[in-house]
């Protein structure tokens, strides 16, 4: 534990100099608000992405879209990748770990 000023409370170095306050943690990040703040961009700027999360793995997931017959032409990661994902999780991992 530092020593603190006697005067001010305020957390002191050796060199009895007052030490700067602690920052505050920045907010978590809300992500639902960035993705839905992605989709308007690209909508404003007419380009064929579209952004959400994989509810069963938490993961971002990127669509490319084909302007003229709204085809998907990619997504990121694939729907294998969310699949094994989702399996690994609900598995509990890849390796079980034994002493």
């Amino acid at each position: 534990m530092r020593p603190q000023s006697a005067e001010t409370g305020k957390d002191v170095a050796q060199t009895g100099q007052e030490l700067p306050a602690k920052p505050e943690p920045p907010p978590p990040p809300d992500v639902a608000a960035a993705v839905r703040r992605l989709n308007e961009l690209m909508a404003e700027r007419q380009r064929n992405l579209s952004f959400h999360v994989d509810e069963g793995s938490g993961r971002t997931v990127i669509t490319v879209l084909d302007a003229a017959t709204s085809e998907v032409v990619r997504q990121i990661p694939s729907d294998e990748v969310l699949a094994l994902a989702r399996a690994l999780e609900d598995a509990g991992g890849l390796l079980d770990a034994r002493a």
